[in-house]
């Protein structure tokens, strides 16, 4: 396991403690009193660390090119937005996501699918320096192809100013 990938998973590891941490001294504490609010963002916070620090090491797993598994796309699609979250509520863009329930499972290699989305969402960010908002659909075709359907993924972007 390369190194980054063993910081990260020791940075998970010690989330837990201080969320406990905060937890046990939020119960010592008055609801009213000033600090109850900065335990509760120290709390919230490392819950949001360790749930991105699962996703980034679940991201970084290599798989091979042909590896194909049914899986569902708008999971995969939404596995790879949650990495991009922060860096949209910093750079004052919305994220909307447009998801069709009716997506059969298919054969994809996920961490091929997640790059691209990520990697169209950053490009997407990056042409907003204003912020704006940034629109996933996931959409299957109505027009049957011999036994195969097709997905479409559109994603558009609006700016501000």
């Amino acid at each position: 396991m390369p190194a980054f990938l063993r910081a990260f998973s020791s940075l998970s590891s010690h989330a837990p403690e201080k969320t406990g941490f905060a937890q046990i001294v939020a119960q010592s504490i008055k609801p009213d009193d000033p600090l109850n609010s900065a335990l509760k963002t120290i709390e919230r916070e490392a819950i949001r660390c360790k749930n991105l620090v699962r996703d980034l090491l679940t991201f970084s797993r290599s798989s091979k090119s042909d590896d194909l598994v049914d899986m569902d796309l708008n999971s995969v699609i939404d596995s790879a937005l949650s990495l991009i979250e922060d860096r949209t509520k910093v750079s004052n863009t919305h994220l909307v996501r447009e998801f069709d329930p009716q997506l059969p499972k298919a054969p994809m290699n996920s961490n091929q699918i997640q790059q691209i989305v990520i990697n169209l969402a950053n490009n997407a960010i990056d042409a907003m320096p204003n912020g704006g908002t940034i629109t996933v659909r996931t959409h299957l075709s109505k027009k049957k192809e011999g036994t195969v359907f097709s997905v479409m993924l559109p994603l558009s972007q609006e700016s501000k100013g």
